[in-house]
């Protein structure tokens, strides 16, 4: 079914609605009035829905159905690239072992010299105190 079946479908129920709504009004019966009134806005969010639910879709076909120069669909990933994937991704766990060392290492320098720096402050003090 198109787009424009869609619409048509739902715009020849929408017309419908509308002309029992407006035999009902001229009734004055307010009870169906409100009734069919609720009805026509509840089925009016069902459209916006469903026309929003069919763009998605037919946007989503339209990306999958985009091919490069040679043919082949772009979201195709060929055989021959998988073991460079697989490479790269190997490359990034590498990469990303090597700065979790650094991490470390640089926590335990910082914490040497901060270690450090409170012996020189000791020392500091106590030289301090002997020439005072």
């Amino acid at each position: 079914m198109t787009k424009e079946e869609v619409i048509a479908i739902l715009a020849i129920a929408l017309i419908v609605l509308q002309i029992v709504y407006r035999l009902v009004d001229k009734k004055n019966n307010k009870d169906i009035i409100t009734a069919i009134s609720t009805g026509v806005k509840t089925f009016d969010n069902h459209i916006e829905k469903a026309l929003d639910t069919y763009n998605l879709v037919e946007d989503l076909y339209h990306m999958h159905d985009i091919k490069d120069v040679d043919g082949r669909y772009l979201w195709y990933l060929p055989k021959e690239y998988l073991e460079t994937q697989r490479h790269l991704v190997e490359t990034n766990k590498i990469i990303a072992l090597t700065q979790k060392q650094i991490v470390k290492l640089l926590d335990r320098m910082d914490a040497k010299i901060e270690s450090h720096s409170n012996i020189c402050k000791d020392q500091y003090n106590i030289l301090k105190d002997k020439v005072s």
